[in-house]
């Protein structure tokens, strides 16, 4: 049922860029804006789906949560790449094309901003290090903090 929902939601938003592009309204963006209702929707349907999803596999389990490390990292950066991707040029190709292009983009994308978080990970470690080293000399008290 979820997964016929997150279709559903799919469609929905495809055929509503296409209608934004038809009428004109091509500098419209409104049905992929991160703040549309539909685009809400379809993101916690899929936390919800693969939230019931289990590995039994260790391999797996430590490949997810080796990039869940970085996932941050990578939805901060992943948006300062996508202008230099000319989506207008891959839009009116044939379908086969066009999805494997962007299924290389995505890959690609995401590989890049993968090494970055990796790297900056890596570099910030130290800092992080005393950093906690610091403050673990001090004990926060923060319901005292928030009455006074």
């Amino acid at each position: 049922m979820m997964v016929l929902l997150l279709i559903a939601n799919t469609v929905v938003l495809t055929v509503w860029a296409f209608v934004n592009d038809y009428t004109g309204f091509f500098t419209e963006r409104s049905a992929w804006e991160y703040c549309n209702p539909l685009l809400i929707v379809e993101t916690v349907l899929i936390f919800m789906w693969f939230q019931n999803i289990t590995f039994k596999s260790d391999m797996v389990k430590n490949f997810i949560n080796g990039t869940a490390k970085y996932v941050f990292g990578i939805y901060l950066l992943h948006s300062s790449l996508l202008k230099f991707i000319p989506f207008e040029k891959l839009i009116f190709r044939n379908g086969i094309l066009f999805w494997s292009q962007m299924f290389t983009v995505s890959t690609v994308i995401f590989a890049f901003c993968y090494i970055i978080s990796a790297i900056y990970a890596t570099a910030m470690y130290p800092v992080y290090k005393m950093l906690n080293k610091f403050m673990s000399k001090y004990e926060w008290d923060v319901k005292s903090m928030l009455n006074r």
